[in-house]
């Protein structure tokens, strides 16, 4: 189960990898990524997140290996390689794969 206060600064690390790494290797890709960082910070987005993935969370075993297809922004992805899995993210409308490996 992810915490409540694990989830919050997991969002807070995912929006800064996202300006520090992504943004900048990819400028042209900003413009979406910063539309979905938008979408991510709505609380009842924040909140529903929270609920789902703790739900499916509670199927895996520690270290799952997990396909995120139709990641979007990889925040799902991104908060459960936080936990511990192997998250693989793709999605045709941004960048090609996300590979979010501990």
């Amino acid at each position: 189960m992810i915490s409540r206060s694990s989830f919050d600064s997991g969002i807070d690390d995912f929006r800064k990898a996202i300006s520090d790494t992504i943004c900048a290797a990819a400028p042209y890709s900003c413009e979406f990524l910063n539309s979905q960082l938008e979408m991510t910070a709505s609380l009842r987005f924040l909140d529903r997140l929270f609920n789902d993935l703790n739900a499916f969370a509670s199927h895996l075993q520690k270290g799952s290996k997990i396909l995120d297809i139709g990641t979007g922004s990889g925040i799902a992805a991104f908060m459960l390689a936080t936990q511990g899995h192997t998250v693989e993210g793709i999605d045709i409308d941004n960048f090609s794969e996300l590979d979010l490996s501990p």
